[in-house]
């Protein structure tokens, strides 16, 4: 069961940019390809930023699972406001909206493959977790666990086309991803943060395909894996309290919508 304050993994250093090598070691050979361009004439590097939701089925089902079964399921009574009493609040409880965003460096070879550097963030999601016990002896005790923060670095080869009017895109290649998760109770937080390997797949179009300024639309697909968050041990603040190891499936899928320039 887990005491500490913070407990933290670190990156496991340069073997973790390999894969970007490889990829990038894919460029002279691309280049001795045809030289002309996809997108705005003469333009070949772009910068996209785009935000949009992501996807991770059953994972707030299974984080909430884990905080029914350590006893952290209870109703939580409502309380004295200026309105009078509030409403009891079920628990546990899920919030904050799965939102991601990008920004993408990308740089055309030719009219048929470009490379893209690529950012990555998503915003936590967050579960409240409320138990009591039943003599009445100890104080309840109110949990909040945030989980599924991923940063995330990628490389990417496209292979691209254009009718003229919109380039049509599909892409893949490494990442190397940053996941954290934290807990909090009664004033504590345990942090654990994770460097995962991994994998992104993207489809997408640009339009218009001759212009300075273009709308950006993709599907991605970002392979992070999984990391265990727990288990925690309460019992300093309550008696026999705690809460189960938490499997997180940090994988997703992506919508996104975004503005770029050509450069």
């Amino acid at each position: 069961m887990i005491m500490a304050k913070h407990c933290k993994a670190y990156p496991p250093g340069l073997n973790c940019l390999i894969p970007f090598l490889l990829v990038l070691a894919l460029i002279p050979g691309l280049c001795n390809a045809q030289s002309d361009r996809t997108g705005q004439r003469g333009k070949r590097f772009s910068v996209i930023a785009s935000g949009g939701i992501y996807i991770n089925p059953g994972l707030t089902s299974d984080v909430e699972n884990v905080f029914i079964k350590s006893g952290l399921g209870q109703t939580e009574p409502g309380s004295l406001g200026v309105s009078g009493f509030g409403p009891d609040q079920p628990h546990p409880v899920t919030g904050k909206k799965p939102l991601t965003s990008t920004l993408q460096l990308m740089y055309n070879l030719n009219s048929k493959y470009a490379v893209g550097l690529q950012y990555h963030e998503t915003t936590m999601r967050r579960t409240e977790g409320y138990g009591a016990e039943e003599t009445g002896v100890a104080p309840a005790l109110a949990v909040d666990m945030s989980y599924m923060g991923v940063t995330s670095f990628s490389s990417v080869l496209f292979t691209r086309a254009s009718d003229g009017k919109a380039v049509t895109q599909a892409g893949i290649g490494p990442s190397i991803h940053f996941t954290e998760s934290n807990v909090k109770y009664a004033g504590n937080v345990i942090t654990e943060e994770e460097t995962k390997f991994g994998f992104i797949i993207v489809l997408g179009f640009e339009a218009p395909a001759e212009s300075m300024v273009f709308f950006d639309f993709s599907l991605d697909y970002k392979y992070v894996g999984k990391t265990n968050a727990g288990p925690y041990d309460f019992s300093a603040e309550r008696i026999n309290t705690g809460l189960g190891m938490v499997e997180i499936q940090n994988s997703y899928f992506a919508i996104r919508l975004g503005i770029g320039f050509r450069l």
